[in-house]
């Protein structure tokens, strides 16, 4: 009977500590897959998010990089990384197309000195920030849409070229903050002058820094 006994109360102890490691495991498991996936990405801050997920992302050889956006809800913040496994981030992919209902602020690197995307983000609905890194020189061929919710649009001092496609089409008014001085702005062209008479452009303004601590 006492051996009875002991089995059951030997049983119901190991099957308690069976369920408390898995719940542990289930915890702990993915935070340490996350950490795995960022250090192997090389920019272990590239992602940030309010759920503490990470998207599924692909690089090419060319550095052609796409976010895929099944894997990236309940994202409110995107810091594209400057790399991904060992491969520059040069170009955006297709992906940046499709549809994201949560995304609320985009940061681009230095890396990707002409962001050229296939989409003006008009299907990323909760967009409201866009920021363009220090370092990036060209957004003659970038398609922005000054949509509903746009905010804010922060440029770089190191940029050399917008183009036509850049906040020329949508009902929002969001404002637009340039790093650099009036005159450079000015220097920028036609374009630079186009968005100064359509919407509010704020000098010497870089992107906030707490957007930006600890990060590449």
């Amino acid at each position: 009977m006492k051996i009875k006994a002991f089995l059951r109360a030997s049983f119901s102890l190991l099957f308690l500590l069976l369920l408390i490691g898995t719940v542990v495991a289930m915890i702990v498991l993915p935070g340490m897959e996350a950490d795995r996936i960022r250090e192997e990405m090389g920019d272990p801050l590239a992602f940030v998010t309010t759920t503490a997920r990470d998207p599924w992302i692909c690089v090419d050889e060319e550095g052609k990089l796409d976010v895929y956006h099944d894997d990236c809800a309940g994202m409110t913040v995107l810091r594209v990384p400057e790399s991904v496994n060992g491969v520059t981030v040069t170009k955006l992919g297709d992906a940046f197309s499709t549809k994201i209902d949560t995304l609320e602020r985009i940061i681009f690197p230095a890396t990707v000195a002409c962001p050229e995307a296939t989409s003006n983000f008009s299907k990323w609905t909760a967009l409201q920030e866009v920021a363009f890194r220090e370092g990036c020189t060209d957004l003659s061929k970038q398609k922005l849409s000054a949509k509903d919710g746009l905010t804010a649009v922060y440029l770089p001092a190191s940029l050399e070229k917008i183009g036509g496609k850049l906040l020329a089409e949508g009902e929002g008014n969001p404002i637009v903050y340039y790093a650099g001085t009036e005159e450079e702005w000015l220097a920028l062209g036609a374009d630079a002058l186009r968005i100064t008479n359509r919407y509010t452009v704020v000098y010497e303004t870089a992107i906030p820094t707490e957007w930006l601590e600890s990060t590449k």
